[in-house]
């Protein structure tokens, strides 16, 4: 059975969408840490294999803390119980920076690897892409962006199973555009890739063309939240749309069912890998409910099934590399 740390005081909506989310796995053990009143919140969500760690302190944004409240605090209890073995997987809403700060300071980070960057699943048109950096590392240089794409190629060959075609994003597909560390990077990746193209164009991110999807932290970011507030405008929009008169409202209670099936839920794809710690450490959105935390429950999962491999691999790429 495998087992997941999760910090119970993480994000907007904790404690009680992560464990509305928790209580829908059946088959995994989890380890919850946070402030010792919600150890009884715990069986009456249902949720019958787990253990708690109690924990004095639940980490707010915008809060300064000495490194020794770091660790009286649930995310660094959740991040510990990684760290000594007894879980393959932790999950956090916590603050990123305290997440990450404690996570590297834990779980230590694959050799000949630099930075660490965000990695998550996006959809595409084929069904979906792997992005990094998604808010980790604002500014990178051409070697930082070179290894975050040697290391998303290593990560979805792992999630996907094929050959994998990365794709860095710039202004445009011609090797003449875009800033000079992108081209550079590139330069250093082809060394280590075959494949016809090298650049994609934001607005060709979703055609699925490309299985990793490589920017620094900033552009990251910026396009996962574009992508965040695109689904929810246009699905303003159809509503609104639906909402007109009667007789839109008549046709909207027939197709309602098909689109929301096809509709995109960005919550489903909630979660993000800090890829490159040598043990699997998750974020998950600050504001997620219980849709978007059992997303990224499930990310954590399927991501440790095959972490422990990863990380040889990336050690071996980048001890290459240094060579």
């Amino acid at each position: 059975m495998i087992r997941i740390s999760i910090d119970l005081m993480g994000g907007e909506n904790a404690p009680y969408s992560i464990l509305k989310a928790a209580s829908k796995f059946k088959d995994v053990h989890f380890i919850f840490s946070g402030l010792p009143y919600l150890e009884k919140e715990i069986s009456n969500n249902g949720i019958k294999n787990y253990s708690f760690i109690s924990a004095d302190i639940a980490l707010k944004d915008g809060i300064k803390y000495s490194f020794s409240d770091l660790k009286m605090s649930s995310l660094y209890q959740a991040v510990e119980q990684v760290n000594s073995g007894n879980a393959d997987a932790v999950v956090s809403s916590g603050p990123t920076g305290y997440y990450f700060l404690i996570a590297k300071k834990l779980l230590n980070v694959v050799k000949g690897m630099h930075r660490i960057p965000i990695a998550s699943l996006i959809p595409t048109d084929k069904g979906k892409a792997l992005m990094l950096d998604l808010g980790a590392n604002i500014e990178c240089n051409a070697e930082t962006l070179f290894q975050f794409a040697l290391a998303g190629k290593t990560l979805a060959e792992f999630f996907f199973e094929k050959k994998i075609k990365t794709g860095f994003v710039n202004l445009g597909h011609e090797e003449t555009k875009g800033p000079d560390y992108i081209k550079e990077a590139v330069t250093f990746f082809k060394m280590y890739a075959d494949q016809d193209n090298y650049f994609i164009e934001p607005n060709l991110i979703f055609k699925g063309n490309y299985d990793v999807i490589v920017c620094d932290g900033f552009l990251g970011n910026c396009l996962l939240k574009t992508m965040e507030g695109s689904a929810t405008f246009f699905k303003s929009l159809i509503k609104k749309a639906f909402l007109k008169n009667i007789f839109s409202k008549l046709i909207g209670f027939f197709v309602y069912k098909i689109l929301k099936k096809n509709m995109i839920d960005p919550r489903v794809f909630n979660g993000g890998l800090f890829l490159g710690m040598k043990k699997c450490a998750v974020k998950s959105h600050g504001s997620s409910d219980k849709v978007a935390f059992e997303s990224a429950i499930r990310f954590a999962i399927k991501s440790a099934n095959s972490y422990e491999k990863v990380c040889t691999l990336l050690e071996d790429v980048f001890t290459k590399v240094a060579k």
